[in-house]
């Protein structure tokens, strides 16, 4: 039985850094993340907006980058970067945007400032929670599986389906608001990261009870 704990007042929902396509992208993932967040790249970003730089950042580079929807995807962008590494790309549109930046495993989130360490702190405990379970409930919740939506999908559905997956029980469903979501595509997560991700967008966590 799953049982969700509110972390936060504010509520937050995601935009992720993927566009609709007939062909999803492939995202990189493992060791090849961090070798390509540690590669060097150049670039140049007058007016451009923030959500498109995003996109082309991920597509260009095969690293899934989420957008915060609390973040206006329309904030011009005017950066000119050489020889840096992505990584720093990210860090830096963060910080002339006035956002956070949270690697989610394989995925790069740029958030409201006060959410990244929520989410970072929010994850660790769920890692230490599921180091407690008997091991073959551990290794569910630790299998890895890709997770994909298309436009104007409601997150309670994306909950529904790891619900069935995962086989646990939601105990309050109703605590999520209502929300859609542009299409997504992600790299494999972990059960409990693809749980973690979801709820987190909207200052939510959860407890596991038998």
């Amino acid at each position: 039985m799953l049982e969700w704990m509110i972390r936060a007042a504010l509520i937050v929902a995601v935009a992720a850094g993927t566009t609709a396509a007939s062909e999803p992208p492939k995202w990189l993932e493992g060791r090849a993340v961090d070798k390509q967040l540690a590669s060097p790249m150049g670039a140049s970003w007058s007016g451009a907006a923030l959500g498109d730089v995003v996109a082309g950042l991920a597509r260009t580079h095969g690293v899934a980058i989420v957008l915060d929807r609390r973040v206006d995807p329309q904030q011009k962008v005017s950066l000119e970067v050489f020889d840096q590494t992505l990584i720093d790309v990210l860090a830096e549109l963060a910080r002339t945007h006035n956002l956070g930046l949270y690697l989610h495993g394989p995925i790069a989130c740029l958030t409201p400032p006060e959410e990244a360490a929520r989410l970072e702190t929010a994850a660790r405990l769920s890692r230490q929670r599921i180091g407690r379970l008997p091991k073959p409930l551990a290794r569910r919740w630790l299998a890895k599986a890709p997770m994909s939506w298309e436009e104007l999908t409601e997150p309670a559905a994306l909950l529904s389906q790891l619900s069935k997956q995962g086989g646990f029980t939601i105990t309050n469903p109703q605590r999520l608001p209502h929300d859609l979501w542009a299409a997504g595509n992600l790299p494999k997560l972990s059960l409990a990261d693809r749980l973690s991700f979801i709820l987190g967008q909207f200052g939510l966590t959860y407890e596991i009870s038998s």
